[in-house]
Parts: C-alpha cells; sequence; structure tokens
C-alpha cells in the first residue's frame, strides 16, 4: 500500500483514502468507554425499591454515561447485527479465547449481550462487571485497528524499533501533551502483546507508554491516552497505574523543552 519513495505525509494519506467507512475516531470511542467502565464502579442490575409512598417497585439498573455511549457506539459501527449465532454463550468466555476469537464470533457475542438486554434487562451490566463484554469491545478494536504484530495499521514505523520523532501525543485527561521521542519495542509484560513508544511529556517526564492504553488518530497524526493512568497509559498493575504528572512547578520551561529530543524547533530551510 505504501512507496518507500513518499514521504510520511503522503503515505498517510494514502492510507486514510483506504480507511473503512467507518472512522477511526469511533474505534478510539469504544476503546476509551471500555476503560472508563472498567475503571468504574460495580453496576447495579434492576432491583426492587421502595418509592415515595412506601410501595416496592422495580428500579432500572446502574447505566452510567459511558455504558450509554458504548452501545451507541457498538451500533454506529455495526457490532451489534441481526443476523448473529443466537446460540452463542458468552458465560463461558475466558480472557484467553477472546483473544484468540476470529473477528466475527466476537461480533456474535457482543450482539447477543446487547440484544439479550432488552428481553432481560441487567444483561449488559452483569458482563461489564464480569469484563467479558469489555474483552469483547477490545478484541473488536484490536480486529479492525491493529495488523498481525498488533501495531496500529494507520502509524506507519521507519524500522522495527523506531517511529517518527515529535508526534504529538495527548494524556487521557487531554490536559497535557508530549511528543514522540522516536523509541519503539515490544512491552515486556508477557500478558500483554502491546507496543511500547517512548513519549516526553512537557512534564518533563519521558516514559514508555503501551499501545493497548492509547490509539493513534491518523486524521489529526495524534496519539491519545485512552486507558489507565493520564500521561503512563498503564492500566494492568493496581491504581493508580503508574507514575503520575509532576507538580507544575516542576515542568520544564517552553525554552529548555524545545531543545529536547521531539520537542525541538527544526531550523526554517
Amino acid at each position: 500500500m505504501f512507496s518507500r519513495t513518499k514521504s510520511l505525509g503522503e503515505r498517510r494519506r494514502v492510507y486514510l483514502s483506504f480507511m473503512s467507512a467507518a472512522p477511526l475516531v469511533d474505534w478510539e470511542s469504544l476503546k476509551r468507554c471500555s476503560f472508563d467502565l472498567d475503571d468504574g464502579p460495580f453496576l447495579g442490575g434492576p432491583h426492587f425499591a421502595a418509592n415515595e409512598n412506601n410501595e416496592y417497585v422495580i428500579v432500572s439498573g446502574d447505566y452510567p454515561s459511558a455504558l450509554s455511549q458504548l452501545v451507541d457506539v457498538l451500533y454506529r459501527l455495526n457490532l451489534v447485527r441481526s443476523g448473529y449465532d443466537m446460540n452463542a454463550n458468552p458465560d463461558s468466555l475466558t480472557d484467553t479465547a477472546i483473544k484468540k476469537m476470529a473477528d466475527n464470533r466476537v461480533r456474535d457475542f457482543i450482539s447477543q449481550i446487547v440484544r439479550a438486554d432488552r428481553l432481560n434487562e441487567g444483561t449488559l451490566q452483569r458482563f461489564v462487571n464480569n469484563m467479558i463484554l469489555l474483552q469483547l469491545v477490545r478484541a473488536a478494536y484490536d480486529h479492525e485497528v491493529f495488523n498481525t504484530k498488533h501495531w496500529p495499521k494507520a502509524l506507519e514505523t521507519l524500522d522495527e524499533q523506531h517511529v517518527a520523532k515529535g508526534l504529538v501525543v495527548r494524556s487521557r485527561t487531554n490536559k497535557i501533551e508530549g511528543r514522540t521521542t522516536g523509541g519503539r519495542q515490544k512491552c515486556p509484560s508477557t500478558s500483554c502483546s502491546g507496543w511500547l513508544i517512548g513519549v516526553l511529556w512537557e512534564t518533563g517526564q519521558q516514559m514508555h507508554i503501551c499501545s493497548e492504553g492509547w490509539h493513534f488518530e491518523p486524521s489529526t497524526d495524534e496519539i491519545h491516552v485512552i486507558g489507565g493512568g493520564d500521561i503512563s497509559a498503564r492500566y494492568i498493575s493496581p491504581k493508580p497505574w503508574g507514575r503520575p504528572a509532576s507538580p507544575k512547578s516542576l515542568w520544564p520551561s517552553k525554552v529548555e523543552l524545545n531543545t529536547k529530543t521531539g520537542w525541538k524547533i527544526l531550523p526554517k530551510s
């Protein structure tokens, strides 16, 4: 698809011309919602509760905005289908089985869970709480966004160990900015198939953040942290997920920052 004679910008435009109808920003929203729900409290299902007349009535389960948005995006991306295997039983799924599952099968299970909630309210909350729906969502994202080496299809590498320097990186809260420093390596965690990239944040902190916790958006040429710590993108370890940002009083000046790798202001030719 890419020609070696084209510039990085030209190759990115070629990729965008071949993208599927669903924009990658929707896939970013999908995976971000899965992390937001993962971070949130246990979701209660439908239950009996007393009303103002002290009469017990059935009250709907917890339905936070992240769950509502997740369902909306699932439909928008056609991950909830009318023609699916109605015998698919998600209750017995394991994390390992989901990671090995074909894309079409992942969509069967997502469709089964979301559609079952119409008849059996509380199904969504149950499969969020036990992580099965969240893992299925991330598996669907992986099939669409990653290549066979589990690297974002839209983000070109310079070689096996390097990506472009100077790409903008935004923290999970979108309040802190970073730049790629060019390094790339496999995540050392045995339970993770992601890749680490070097990022120098405007806080002055150099980190290596895993692709499992960030998304590359080709339309803006930016990397967005969507899971785990605000700048660490680390979500496997116990909270607070890696190093937090340094206090602002310790941040380097813009002048100093612009002398660092990824932030250097290149002289005009």
